[in-house]
């Protein structure tokens, strides 16, 4: 007779995070939608809920510290399509700088 197969600790903790990890990552998403529009998110949406789950794990809350680096639409990462770009970050707001130079146009 075979041995009933038991999710370890790990597991059931992950299986537990699942759904509220997942609900916050649908808020963000919703409240990121309105620029969302018209992109290729593919994934993004599972990622973030994936990240956010991670960070809880090692950390005990959902902070955002994992989605540094995280592409909205990995098909095409900023880094492609603007070559020529700085990420600013102040008081808590992100702020994209698009560098325009005549001579690289």
């Amino acid at each position: 007779m075979r041995k009933k197969a038991t999710p370890n600790a790990a597991f059931e903790r992950n299986a537990r995070l699942t759904r509220p990890m997942n609900d916050a990552a649908k808020r963000i998403h919703s409240i990121l939608m309105p620029h969302l529009n018209r992109l290729s998110t593919e994934r993004f949406f599972s990622s973030l809920g994936g990240k956010l789950k991670k960070a809880y794990n090692e950390r005990g809350n959902a902070d955002y510290s994992y989605i540094a680096g995280l592409d909205i639409q990995p098909s095409y990462p900023l880094a492609r399509l603007l070559p020529y770009y700085q990420l600013l970050e102040k008081n808590g707001c992100v702020e994209v700088r698009v560098i325009i130079d005549e001579e690289r146009s």
